[in-house]
C-alpha cells in the first residue's frame, strides 16, 4: 500500500487529538469473545480476504465482513487498514461499514487504492457521500443521532472531518450493526486468487 500523503481538503475541520475508545479491539487480544478472528499467521492483526465477484450492491451482498452490534445509540468507531495486497487501480474498496442488509448500508474508507470513499446503498438505492483523492489508511464514522460523519487521519492524530455527511432522516439504517469489510467488484486476473487486506485495530466507544 503507498505511503499516504495528508492534504488539506476544501470545507472540512480538524478533529485535534485522538478519542480514547471504552472498548478497544487492538487484535492481540482474546477476540473470540468479540466475534473476531485472527488470521491464523498473524498474533496482532486481523485479516479479511477478497476475491472477484465479492461485491455488495442492491439486493446483493458476497463481500466478506464482520460486524459487531452497536454499543450505544451514538457512537464512534476507527481502524487503520494496515496492510492489502489488493492491485492499486483494482475494483475494490474496503475499510468501515454499517450494515442493515444488502439494501441498507454504508462504508467508509480505501477504494482502488488510490481514494478514500465514502458511499452505501440506501433503500435500495446506491449514493456516493463523499470521496477524498488520496488514500487514508486511519478511518472513523461517528454517529450522533441519525447524523453520521466521515473522518481520516494520516497518523492517528491528526484528523479531517469530511463536509459530506448522512443524515438517515428515513431510518434506512435503523438497528444496524457495525464492523469491518473489503470487496471486489472488479473481474481482474489478480483476483482469481484470494486477496487480503490486514486491520491491526478497531475501536469503538459511545458518543
Amino acid at each position: 500500500m503507498k505511503r499516504i500523503v495528508w492534504i488539506l481538503l476544501a470545507a472540512v475541520w480538524v478533529i485535534p487529538g485522538v478519542l480514547l475508545p471504552t472498548m478497544a479491539y487492538e487484535f492481540s487480544w482474546n477476540l473470540a469473545a468479540f466475534d473476531w478472528t485472527l488470521h491464523e499467521n498473524e498474533s496482532d492483526i486481523y485479516m479479511l480476504p477478497v476475491r472477484e465477484g465479492e461485491d455488495s450492491f442492491a439486493g446483493w451482498d458476497r463481500s466478506p465482513k464482520r460486524l459487531r452490534d452497536a454499543v450505544g445509540e451514538d457512537w464512534v468507531i476507527e481502524t487503520h487498514i494496515c496492510d492489502t495486497d489488493c492491485p492499486n487501480g483494482s475494483g475494490y474498496h474496503t475499510g468501515l461499514i454499517v450494515y442493515v442488509d444488502a439494501d441498507n448500508w454504508i462504508a467508509w474508507g480505501i477504494e482502488s487504492g488510490e481514494k478514500t470513499v465514502a458511499n452505501g446503498v440506501l433503500g435500495g438505492s446506491f449514493y456516493t457521500i463523499e470521496s477524498v483523492l488520496d488514500s487514508y489508511e486511519y478511518i472513523r464514522i461517528k454517529k450522533t443521532g441519525d447524523l453520521y460523519a466521515f473522518s481520516c487521519s494520516p497518523d492517528r492524530i491528526h484528523w479531517v472531518e469530511l463536509a459530506g455527511r448522512y443524515d438517515d432522516i428515513h431510518g434506512y439504517l435503523k438497528g444496524a450493526r457495525y464492523g469491518l469489510f473489503a470487496k471486489n467488484w472488479e473481474p481482474d486476473a489478480d483476483f482469481n486468487a484470494a486477496h487480503y487486506v490486514m486491520f491491526d485495530y478497531f475501536t469503538e466507544h459511545e458518543n
